[in-house]
């Protein structure tokens, strides 16, 4: 059976000059995984989808402990569409034609 631990102690995260998060990343410890990939989807099944209002990116095997003990790695970022309207939202585009007849 396999258990999923999240590790407080090793927690990164980082702010903007907006005071808002821009990334995280969350340590979990997985305890009788038999291998990366068991203990990699143990995680993806248990991490939140969000975090401190950042979305999943992905989820990464950062070390094997012993046979069956693993460090998985969430990291979380800002989502692609953030309500910051001035860098999404289009230019407006005029045309016109000043040609004259004769």
């Amino acid at each position: 059976m396999v258990r999923v631990e999240q590790a407080f102690f090793d927690r990164t995260q980082a702010m903007g000059s907006d005071g808002a998060y821009t990334t995280a990343d969350v340590p979990y410890f997985v305890f009788g995984a038999e291998d990366e990939d068991e203990a990699v989807r143990s995680v993806f099944n248990v991490a939140p989808a969000v975090f401190n209002g950042l979305v999943l990116d992905s989820v990464e095997n950062d070390e094997r402990i012993n046979e069956t003990t693993f460090k998985v790695v969430v990291k979380y970022k800002e989502s692609d569409d953030s309500d910051d309207s001035s860098e999404t939202e289009a230019e407006p585009v005029y045309s016109f034609d000043t040609g004259g007849g004769t």
